[in-house]
């Protein structure tokens, strides 16, 4: 009987450590009705500053203070709500699929990203070094030759980090002598333009001109332009086809390429249409653990007179994301 007390005894006070614990950790998620107010003109001052566009910052800016007034937020009364309710109105009036605000705890600003491995699903891929598998943990940069003297290349970031420069050479000095190659932009989120100019110089002449970057500093609007390199460390893949697969992850960065590419009549785009972000920026804090990113620039193709910021990059052969490798090996072939 003593020893079912001192259980009983037990269990209680676990319950009651638990108790405190989740209380006191949902009063740290907690928002307060000023915590928001801050917020909100924190993100405003940085929009009116610093977006691409600024008759849009002062009509959002006007917005969200009146959704403010009129209690739109009475109801977000922890982060990570009130990040999903805030991107939600913001969304609704920018139709901007860069510009938004997260909750980020234990998160420091400019933190350098790592090339850091992730879990991808199952796939099949005809072709030795193939081990793929259910939850296995993969490198964002991947090369291999797949039967048929076919070069595959999956990037999941265009990462400005040395690493990723020494991974792109070494993929191109191994898939030289293909016959095609597959670029696998599935996954990939974006990431930066140095990093992804790099990957397009392999693949086009040089100084071949690239879509720009218009971007607002200090209040002005100037012209960044883009061209190929004049060389890269190992040799060009010019001369062969590209076949670049998208799915419904691919944004930003990877949209840029596949676009240049596009447009530059360079790659067949295989896959489903992607997202459609093609304003640049850069993240501010804006207090309470909130980080904004914020567009300070948007991309022009001369060739199209435009880009592609919400309607993303429409496949030339339009598949289920899950079939797109397996159709572009068809059309390889097939050729």
């Amino acid at each position: 009987m003593t020893n079912i007390k001192i259980i009983i005894s037990t269990i209680l006070c676990l319950t009651v450590m638990i108790d405190c614990y989740s209380q006191t950790t949902d009063e740290k998620e907690r928002l307060s009705s000023e915590a928001q107010r801050s917020i909100i003109e924190n993100f405003s001052r940085e929009l009116k500053i610093n977006y691409i566009f600024p008759d849009s910052a002062k009509l959002i800016v006007t917005k969200l203070d009146s959704a403010y007034n009129a209690g739109f937020f009475n109801n977000s009364t922890y982060k990570t709500n009130f990040a999903e309710h805030f991107n939600d109105l913001i969304k609704s009036i920018s139709n901007d699929n860069h510009l938004g605000v997260k909750y980020k705890p234990n998160y420091q600003l400019n933190e350098q990203p790592r090339l850091a491995p992730h879990v991808r699903p199952k796939e099949t891929i005809i072709g030795r070094n193939n081990k793929n598998s259910d939850g296995e943990i993969q490198e964002p940069v991947e090369f291999k030759i797949i039967d048929g003297n076919i070069g595959y290349l999956r990037l999941d970031i265009f990462e400005e980090q040395p690493i990723f420069f020494d991974k792109i050479d070494e993929a191109f000095k191994n898939v030289a002598t293909t016959k095609a190659l597959i670029i696998d932009l599935r996954s990939c989120r974006g990431g930066s333009p140095k990093a992804e100019n790099y990957v397009v110089s392999y693949l086009l002449s040089p100084a071949t001109q690239l879509s720009s970057i218009f971007r607002r500093i200090n209040g002005e609007i100037n012209e960044e332009k883009f061209y190929t390199l004049q060389s890269v460390n190992e040799k060009k893949y010019t001369e062969k086809p590209i076949y670049i697969l998208t799915g419904n992850k691919t944004f930003s960065a990877a949209e840029n390429f596949c676009y240049d590419l596009q447009a530059l009549k360079r790659a067949t785009i295989v896959g489903v249409n992607t997202l459609g972000g093609a304003n640049p920026g850069k993240e501010f804090s804006i207090g309470n653990s909130f980080f904004t990113f914020i567009p300070t620039g948007r991309s022009y193709s001369y060739i199209t007179k435009t880009n592609w910021e919400g309607i993303g990059i429409k496949p030339d052969v339009l598949t289920l994301e899950k079939d797109a490798l397996t159709k572009a090996i068809e059309l390889i072939n097939a050729n």
